[in-house]
């Protein structure tokens, strides 16, 4: 999983006792809401983007120059199996370095496809699992995930190359929060369903080096489950909260190609602009055992994130591939993240 967190400082209640405020504090369940709920990057990367990058970065190798699979054989006629490995370690601060989140991801992938020589077809299953350590306290997150996609490529005369997909995913959620004396925790489900579209414009060659401008159009419905913490009196319940996610990114993606040790060593690099499109989610809670009712509105904390990539890949004539990169996100007038991600591929 790539690494992002919002900056999980609290928004006042629309009514109600203000002791709740200091019982969130910042390492409060509400960091769930910010980090599944209101962060655009956090729930792309979790229940999509990676299931999205690791699917489509297996379709573009097969679909481009380099054939990820030259000496696999077919699985069905047609049908070719590949499978990916992914770990990342991150970092993120919020921009008056009052919060500090580390985490630490393992994402794993197979999928199939099939391709011609202007189009490809797919299906993946993505599986995840990603630990958050919340501030210095001892307060922590840990999420699995398991996700289902299918991914699409064409790439002809009368159009621009365009990528599709299209999936569903479900997370299970637990948090540890500690507040006070006290040792709070709960779990909850979390089921998406998300797609994205992706125009990429006519590349730009110069001998060895490409140039590819792109845009994309990402969207995402989370239904995240209700729960309630156990462990104290500052324990809380939450309602079930729906979710609607939507970004519009433009960028550029720069690459070199070339020959090493019997494969190909691809340098590349990639700046990104996002605009957040999500309308606001309202989140309902209450401390267990008391039915006062508080409604927590979850506004974007940032409508444009800007990202930087520069890494390099290289693929082996096996059709073995390793991927290596380092990602710094800043959110405007809420934080940065920086990551660092290595990935494995090894063909059927």
């Amino acid at each position: 999983m790539k690494v992002a967190f919002a900056d999980p400082l609290l928004q006042q209640f629309v009514n109600g006792d203000p002791r709740a405020l200091d019982a969130f504090k910042l390492v409060s369940a509400q960091d769930v809401l910010q980090k599944y709920g209101t962060n655009p990057n956090q729930t792309m990367s979790d229940v999509q983007a990676l299931p999205m990058e690791l699917a489509m970065g297996e379709a573009q190798k097969k679909f481009g120059k380099v054939d990820l699979n030259p000496i696999g054989g077919n699985v069905i006629g047609d049908w070719y199996v590949w499978t990916a490995g992914q770990v990342t370690i991150g970092k993120h601060e919020s921009s008056d370095g009052s919060v500090s989140n580390e985490s630490e991801a393992l994402n794993l992938a197979i999928g199939m496809d099939k391709s011609d020589a202007d189009s490809i077809l797919g299906f993946a299953v993505n599986g995840s699992k990603d630990t958050t350590d919340i501030g210095t306290d001892g307060s922590k997150q840990k999420s699995y995930g398991l996700s289902l996609s299918i991914y699409s490529g064409i790439n002809t005369e009368a159009l621009p190359p365009m990528e599709f997909i299209l999936g569903a995913g479900h997370m299970n959620i637990s948090s540890t929060r500690i507040d006070g004396s006290q040792t709070l925790t709960g779990s909850r489900d979390a089921k998406t369903i998300f797609g994205s579209i992706g125009i990429l414009s006519e590349a730009i060659e110069r001998g060895k080096a490409t140039i590819t401008p792109y845009s994309k159009l990402e969207a995402a419905y989370i239904d995240l489950g209700g729960y309630s913490e156990t462990g104290g009196n500052l324990a809380l319940a939450y309602e079930k909260q729906i979710v609607k996610q939507a970004m519009v990114k433009l960028g550029v993606d720069a690459s070199y190609d070339a020959t090493l040790a019997n494969g190909n060593l691809t340098p590349f690099t990639r700046l990104e602009y996002a605009y957040d499109i999500s309308p606001s989610s309202n989140a309902d809670m209450h401390y267990v055992g008391d039915g006062t009712n508080y409604r927590l509105t979850n506004d974007k904390n940032a409508m444009s994130i800007w990202s930087a990539r520069i890494g390099a890949d290289y693929i082996h004539s096996s059709g073995a591939s390793t991927s290596f990169y380092y990602e710094r996100s800043e959110s405007i007038n809420s934080g940065y993240s920086d990551s660092i991600q290595l990935k494995l591929s090894v063909p059927f």
